[in-house]
Order: structure tokens, then C-alpha cells, then sequence
């Protein structure tokens, strides 16, 4: 299935919102496989890889991960509700 523009967008968050879910419901594996699928249809998608960056975050493993998702994120620079700062501020610490 190919997906352009807009549409690929839209479906990106869709899947997103469903990985925002399992995220806050503590399956961050599930989460993060949403996250890929996400990302396969947007794959610059700041909000995503701002997801995938805080699921990483818990886990000293993927530290590197999550700070290479974070400068991803900003950098895409495509937002829908989460503010840049956020990234920023996680960035920073």
C-alpha cells in the first residue's frame, strides 16, 4: 500500500495515537513497533520520533537511541500538538 502527501501523514498519526495509548498503558514494545510503522509512512514525523524517544529514555540500553530520536525530532520539525520545547527540554537533560 502506498500512501503520499496528506494521507501519509494522517495515517502516521493515526498509528501514533494508537502507540500514545499502549505507550501511557506500559507496553512501550508494542508501542515502539507502532512507532516504525508510523514512521514508515512519515518518516520524518517529529511527533513519532518524540514518542520513540521518551519510550527509549526509560531503558539505560537506548539512551543513544533516545537522544538520536529527540535530534530527529527536532529537526524534522513537524509537529502536530507537542511542543518543540518538550523535545528540547529532554534533550537537554
Amino acid at each position: 500500500v502506498i500512501v503520499r502527501g496528506g494521507c501519509a501523514r494522517a495515517h502516521a498519526a493515526l498509528i501514533l495515537r494508537q502507540a500514545e495509548r499502549l505507550a501511557s498503558g506500559g507496553d512501550g514494545e508494542r508501542a515502539l513497533a507502532l512507532l516504525e510503522r508510523s514512521l514508515e509512512f512519515y518518516p520524518r514525523f517529529s511527533e513519532s520520533l518524540y514518542l520513540q524517544a521518551l519510550i527509549y529514555q526509560e531503558s539505560q540500553d537506548t539512551l543513544y537511541r533516545a537522544r538520536s530520536a529527540l535530534e530527529q525530532a527536532l529537526e524534522s520539525n513537524r509537529w502536530l500538538s507537542t511542543p518543540p520545547q518538550a523535545a528540547e527540554s529532554e534533550l537537554a537533560r
